[in-house]
Order: structure tokens, then C-alpha cells, then sequence
């Protein structure tokens, strides 16, 4: 069995996420193909890639009032 590769791993999924940047008009099943992986991994990819910058823009919770805490 082959060792784990993480990098190589990491390496595609930016390479996908390029692609799909470039060609938004590309369906999953076509992305899968062209990447050697399942349709149900490309989405679970870009769901976790739109709730990254979900987060990362918008945030998970708004910010406070001063002086107030911070309850999430």
C-alpha cells in the first residue's frame, strides 16, 4: 500500500481549486475526471474551500459591541 502523501494531496486540491476558478462553468463529474477523483470529493472540497471564506470574510459570528463578551 502506499504511504500517505499529504503534500501531493494539497498540491491538488490548489491546482483544483485553480481550475475550477478558471472554468466555473465545469461541472463536478467533469472536475472528478480530470482530477482522478470522485464527484462526492470535488464537492466536499469546495464546500470546505466556500465555508473557509465564508468564514474567513464574512465571520462565523459578528463582532461584539464594545465592552461587551463574547458569547459563540
Amino acid at each position: 500500500m502506499a504511504k500517505y502523501d499529504g503534500m501531493r494531496k494539497l498540491e491538488r486540491n490548489r491546482t483544483l481549486y485553480d481550475y475550477v476558478d478558471a472554468h466555473s462553468e465545469a461541472s463536478m463529474k467533469e472536475v472528478g475526471i480530470i482530477f482522478g477523483i470522485s464527484i462526492s470529493r470535488v464537492s466536499k472540497l469546495l464546500k470546505k474551500r466556500r465555508e473557509y471564506y465564508t468564514t474567513l470574510y464574512l465571520g462565523m459570528y459578528p463582532p461584539p459591541p464594545d465592552g461587551e463578551p463574547h458569547n459563540g
